[in-house]
């Protein structure tokens, strides 16, 4: 990468979350958007989530590494691990000094909390863009209406349904949003082409029209209190 040529790195620096229940398709949509990125920007990955893919990140090393991936595993950065999570995520920025930062969240994570410790932890210094919430009706293993991905869906910006496998008319219908959309949010059903995978980057919300985080106790992260 060029440094001389590089444009300055943008302050705050914008942030995208990408949330979801497990095997949802997180790095996958991770990988394709990393595809966008200008050959003189550097971006950056935080994952909070040990799925079947992973992101790739380039393979230099800093501090050419036009790519960056962070793992944050073993813990959800909305409760338990938010202080190793908010201090990864402050190294991570420092050392790399990115164009752009995202966030892979744990399936069990509630935004509320999460980007609570974002907005809370780097005021000024991150602004959080989008928050992008995949929905797959037939891996849906933790039932209507959980906490979970209620939280999830009305945090979300964007709400992407998948249907990427048969499913009986009752999963069928879980495939529509458990909360209602506000008119700040967008609903794309099916896997984004290339068309659409670029406004997936824009903020066309005010982070202002979303619930404030409230308080939550350390076990109220999933059903069980423990990563699926």
């Amino acid at each position: 990468m060029n440094h001389g040529s590089a444009p300055p790195r943008p302050l705050p620096y914008p942030l995208h979350i990408v949330a979801g229940g497990w095997g949802t398709g997180k790095s996958s949509l991770l990988n394709q958007l990393l595809e966008l990125r200008p050959p003189d920007e550097r971006w950056v990955v935080l994952q909070n989530d040990a799925g079947k893919s992973q992101v790739e990140a380039a393979p230099q090393r800093l501090p050419d590494n036009p790519i960056v991936v962070k793992e944050v595993v073993g813990v959800c950065a909305c409760c338990t691990g938010q202080i190793v999570f908010v201090s990864a995520l402050a190294a991570l920025i420092r050392q790399t000094k990115p164009h752009r930062v995202f966030v892979e969240a744990a399936s069990v994570a509630l935004l509320s909390d999460l980007v609570g410790a974002v907005e809370q932890s780097f005021p000024g210094t991150v602004k959080l863009e989008t928050v992008i919430t995949l929905l797959d009706p037939s891996k849906n293993n933790r039932g209507n209406g959980s906490p979970v991905d209620e939280d999830q869906q009305r945090l979300a910006d964007v709400i992407i349904v998948l249907d990427k496998h048969p499913v009986d008319q009752g999963t069928r219908a879980s495939a529509a949003p458990l909360v209602p959309l506000s008119p700040q949010q967008r609903l794309i059903r099916g896997w984004p082409d290339r068309q659409t995978l670029p406004t997936l980057l824009r903020a066309d919300s005010q982070r202002s029209t979303r619930e404030h985080p409230g308080e939550r106790s350390a076990n109220e992260c999933s059903p069980t209190g423990q990563p699926e």
